[in-house]
C-alpha cells in the first residue's frame, strides 16, 4: 500500500545521502510478505534432461473434451513448412499415446486419434531462417492447445510442467512475494544454461539465464512473480541428469525506491539492519534479502520512499 507523507504533519525522514529529497517530494510505500523458505525445488522438481532441447511451460493446454489434434503452420508456397509434429498425451481410457502429424505449409492438418490430455509437443527443425511457427489446436480452434510457437535451428520438445509460481499463496497472512529463482543439477559435471521466462510484479515479461554448475545450486538475479517457461539444456550424462528450479533468498519490491538508505525492514517483529537492498534499473532487479530466515509464517514488512511523480 502507498500513502503520501504530509509535510503539514511534520513527517520527515532524515538521510545522510547527499541530494536526498525531503519527504514532501516523495511517497511512502509499504510491502508486506510472508515469504517461504528458500528451497531448491520450489518451482519445479527434478526435470529430466534429454538428448534434445526441452521447454517446460505453464500454457500447454488439453482439450475441453477428448478431441483430435490439429496443427497449423505459418509459411506456405515454395518455402512451405514441412516436417513432423509429434503429440504426446493420453487417450479416452487415460492410457499414454502419441501421434505424428505432418506439416503442410499453412494448411490446418488434423490427426486421427482422440486425445483426452496433451502433455507434450515435439517440433521439427525450421524450414526458413525466420518466420516459421506452428500452432496446435483441436476442433474448437487452431491454437487452443498451444499458441503459435516459433521453430528453431534444432528440434525441441514443449512439455506441460507442474510449475509452482514464487508468488503463489501458501495460505498465510500475506503472499510470499516475487522471488529470484535458482537452478540445481543432480550430478557433478552438468553444464548448460537454464533460461527462465515469466512476469515481474508489474506484469512485465522478464527472462533470466542461469548457468548450471554440476550439482551446485546457482541463483538467478531477477525476481519473478510468475514463471511461464523454463528452457532446459541437453543432458551431460545420458539418461540420468535432472535439473530442479527453486526460489532463492531475494524478495522483489513492488517499486524502485529512491535510495537504499530509505528502505527499512521489519521481519518477524524485529527491525533489521536493512543493508541487504539492491536497487536496480527495473522492478525485477530491485530486491531485499532478509537478515532472518523466512519460513512461510514470519511476516516481512518493507517501508521505503518513492519519487513523487
Amino acid at each position: 500500500m502507498r500513502a503520501a507523507f504530509n509535510p503539514n504533519q511534520n513527517l520527515t525522514i532524515k538521510s545522510n545521502v547527499s541530494g536526498a529529497p525531503h519527504m514532501s517530494e516523495a511517497f511512502g510505500a509499504r510491502d508486506s510478505f510472508t515469504p517461504d523458505a528458500a528451497t531448491a525445488t520450489a518451482v519445479l522438481a527434478a526435470a529430466a534432461l534429454k538428448a534434445g532441447l526441452q521447454y517446460i511451460v505453464s500454457y500447454l493446454h488439453s482439450p475441453a473434451t477428448a478431441r483430435v489434434i490439429t496443427i497449423t503452420g505459418t509459411v506456405g508456397g515454395a518455402t512451405a513448412l514441412t516436417g513432423n509434429v509429434v503429440i504426446t498425451g493420453t487417450d479416452t481410457s487415460d492410457d499414454p499415446q502419441t501421434e505424428t502429424i505432418a506439416l503442410a505449409g499453412v494448411a490446418t492438418v488434423s490427426g486421427e486419434k482422440l486425445f483426452k490430455t496433451v502433455t507434450g509437443v515435439h517440433f521439427p527443425v525450421r524450414a526458413n531462417s525466420s518466420g516459421d511457427a506452428v500452432s496446435v489446436g483441436d476442433s474448437s480452434g487452431t491454437a487452443t492447445i498451444l499458441i503459435a510457437t516459433a521453430l528453431g535451428a534444432a528440434a525441441f520438445d514443449m512439455l506441460a510442467g507442474e510449475i509452482t509460481n514464487p508468488s503463489e499463496s501458501t495460505g498465510a497472512e500475506f503472499p510470499p512475494g516475487a522471488r529470484n529463482v535458482t537452478a540445481k543439477g543432480n550430478a557433478s559435471g552438468i553444464t548448460g544454461d537454464v533460461v527462465v521466462t515469466g512476469l515481474d510484479r508489474a506484469g512485465g515479461v522478464i527472462t533470466d539465464t542461469i548457468h548450471l554448475s554440476g550439482d551446485g545450486e546457482v541463483a538467478g538475479v531477477l525476481c519473478f512473480a510468475t514463471v511461464t517457461k523454463i528452457a532446459l539444456p541437453v543432458q551431460t550424462h545420458s539418461g540420468t541428469d535432472t535439473v530442479s528450479i527453486g526460489v532463492g533468498a531475494l524478495i522483489g519490491l513492488g517499486a524502485i525506491p529512491l535510495y537504499e538508505c530509505l528502505v527499512k525492514a521489519v521481519f518477524d517483529g524485529d527491525l533489521e539492519t536493512g543493508s541487504n537492498v539492491t536497487i536496480g534499473s527495473t522492478i525485477s532487479e530491485t530486491n531485499y534479502e532478509p537478515d532472518g530466515s523466512p519460513d512461510g509464517n514470519a511476516v516481512l514488512d518493507l517501508f521505503y520512499a518513492l519519487p513523487w511523480k
